[in-house]
């Protein structure tokens, strides 16, 4: 009896999560240097993956000062991040503008232009470019890129 409860409580705890290995390139061609961090919209959580809103319902005194990477101006970055993903659970590349800390990144709404999400396909295909048009930050796919 303790065996099977064991198994059905993988089964629903995460037994139904797989490993995606995600490869990862962004250039950037804003204005500024950018930050770039991985998040994602569900199960299951992990190191590497916070978001800055996961990282806000730490203690202060455990919050990081830092989120992500600084990629400069005129640079290329590469990443290679793993991750355990339930059903229906999408990774994205976050792009803030500038290097703000943690808690400056929280009050950065998607929808004012210093930030973007970027969806990451599971079987390649994530180089990005980052751009800034107007202010606001912009992406494409390299492989849409005008010459």
């Amino acid at each position: 009896m303790r065996i099977l409860l064991l198994v059905l409580f993988i089964a629903v705890t995460g037994g139904c999560a797989s490993e995606r290995t995600y490869a990862v390139r962004v250039q950037n061609k804003a204005y500024e240097p950018i930050t770039v961090g991985f998040v994602k919209d569900g199960p299951v959580l992990e190191p590497g993956w916070e978001s800055p809103e996961v990282l806000s319902n730490m203690p202060p005194s455990r919050m990081p000062h830092k989120w992500g990477t600084v990629v400069g101006q005129d640079q290329t970055r590469a990443f290679k991040i793993v991750g355990k993903f339930d059903p229906g659970t999408h990774a994205f590349m976050r792009v803030y503008a500038g290097t703000p800390t943690a808690a400056e990144a929280l009050a950065k709404s998607g929808s004012f232009g210093d930030r973007l999400d970027l969806l990451l396909n599971p079987n390649g295909d994530n180089d990005f470019v980052v751009e800034e048009q107007k202010g606001q930050l912009s992406a494409h796919l390299r492989r849409y890129s005008s010459p």
